[in-house]
């Protein structure tokens, strides 16, 4: 395994060790985590800040599936389960890119998207529907949600 896989491979048994200097350890200072939608940091203080999100509890399950590599440039792929503390689970698919400098991570984009739901947001004039369907059910056919005689049709959207 390449030196910049380790890394990624340390950096994840660091968040299911929640071994915070494991983590830190494999950043670059002037690091930057964006992840779309939710939040973009700065530096390791802020990563180090998020290491232990106050909205969930215990220790990650994380699970890689695919890891590929080209130039400083490494991706991830898998999954992630944590408990939520007001209730429930976060059972989520992943994608994290790495960029890497001199071994260490210097940029991180994760793209989430959760397992259980995909809603999708119909909008049509004035009027906004919203349908939502489990990933496992394959037999749906949401175009039929499409009204094609209205031009003020903007949709859909969808949502994880």
């Amino acid at each position: 395994m390449t030196e910049n896989k380790n890394t990624v491979m340390r950096y994840m048994d660091g968040f299911v060790a929640s071994d915070h200097e494991m983590i830190l350890g494999c950043l670059t200072d002037d690091v930057v985590w964006y992840m779309p939608g939710f939040f973009h940091l700065t530096g390791k203080t802020a990563f180090d800040k998020e290491i232990e999100n106050d909205a969930f509890e215990g220790k990650p399950a994380i699970s890689i599936s695919r890891m590929t590599e080209e130039n400083d440039v490494v991706i991830a792929e898998g999954t992630v389960q944590s408990k939520i503390k007001a209730g429930g689970m976060l059972d989520a698919l992943f994608c994290d890119v790495f960029e890497m400098e001199n071994g260490k991570i210097k940029q991180l984009t994760t793209y989430l998207m959760h397992k259980k739901k995909t809603c999708i947001i119909f909008i049509q004039g004035f009027k906004i529907s919203i349908s939502c369907y489990d990933h496992h059910d394959h037999d749906r056919d949401y175009r039929s949600h499409r009204d094609h005689r209205n031009p003020y049709h903007n949709g859909p959207f969808f949502f994880p």
